[in-house]
């Protein structure tokens, strides 16, 4: 049988062994923000956070490029390329794709003047194609409207490219992740895709550990295929055992205890053998739930103004 509340929860727990579906954030105030949108291919830049927006963060990108950890996507110029992207929350308004060279000045624009897809706000994708010069050090750039929260709210995301005239070999067109057959990419196990550059966690059963279900979660973004774990077992693939077994398990004298809210109850300690922290959480729900935390003092949304 599954559970679906959350029992326990230590630093690593990835889904949870006796609970709902734990989604670990990492400050609490992002549920305050709303995740909004972030770019899944060419993957968004580091850090890849989905609510940067022209409001709490500096354009273009709303994050900085680290040139020390930069991860380029390579791609062929004269190329269809299928931009995708992931909405945590739907905004009103369309979205425009920019190609910026490596002193941001804009040498692509699609569409070449104001917005597309604002009649389908859920869209989660639109095919360009690429120009046909080289591009080192470049930027695709994504903007998405929020005209609900006010005309000139955007929120955008980065991803860091390369387009070389050079052949791309089979790894680099299949993202590592699969071989090229013809000029189709045949991606490993669990690798989806037509470049094999998302993962699923599993494709059925015996990926969980067989300790859990492989469940399709219908989501518009990866992992779409998840292990949902047997109770006792917790982990991405089901492949660690808990100490607790049963609702029976649990000493809650032996928890701190804090009310978040009337339908929310949170439990911790911490484990000093393991020097882990575990958490109970009690709450009425008929989704996830999610929890973070941050250091007294930090902001409380995430600030990308630096220099």
């Amino acid at each position: 049988m599954f559970f679906k509340s959350l029992v326990s929860v230590c630093q690593t727990l990835t889904r949870c062994c006796l609970s709902w579906q734990f989604i670990l954030t990492f400050s609490w105030s992002i549920l305050l923000a709303n995740s909004h949108v972030i770019l899944t291919y060419p993957p968004a830049r580091k850090y890849s956070l989905d609510f940067l927006d022209n409001v709490r963060t500096r354009g273009p990108c709303g994050m900085i490029k680290e040139n020390h950890s930069v991860t380029f996507t390579e791609l062929s110029p004269s190329t269809a390329l299928v931009v995708q992207w992931h909405l945590a929350y739907t905004h009103r308004g369309g979205v425009y794709i920019e190609l910026r060279d490596s002193k941001d000045k804009i040498i692509k624009r699609y569409p070449d003047v104001g917005w597309t897809l604002q009649n389908d706000v859920s869209a989660t994708s639109y095919t360009i194609v690429l120009p046909p010069s080289e591009c080192y050090n470049c930027t695709l750039r994504l903007v998405k409207q929020a005209t609900d929260w006010g005309e000139e709210h955007v929120f955008w995301s980065c991803a860091d490219i390369h387009l070389t005239q050079q052949e791309l070999s089979s790894q680099v067109r299949c993202n590592t992740h699969g071989t090229l057959s013809g000029s189709q990419c045949v991606c490993r196990r669990t690798y989806v895709g037509d470049r094999c550059q998302f993962q699923n966690e599993c494709v059925d059963d015996t990926d969980c550990s067989n300790h859990g279900h492989c469940t399709d979660t219908n989501s518009t973004s990866y992992p779409r295929l998840q292990c949902y774990c047997h109770a006792g077992w917790f982990g991405r693939r089901c492949e660690k055992e808990s100490p607790v077994q049963s609702l029976s398990d649990l000493n809650y004298s032996l928890y701190n205890h804090k009310v978040l809210s009337a339908d929310f109850e949170f439990y911790y300690r911490i484990i000093q053998e393991s020097q882990e922290l575990e958490a109970v959480i009690k709450s009425k729900s008929d989704s996830w739930l999610g929890i973070g935390w941050r250091s007294f003092g930090r902001v409380k949304f995430y600030d990308s103004t630096w220099e």
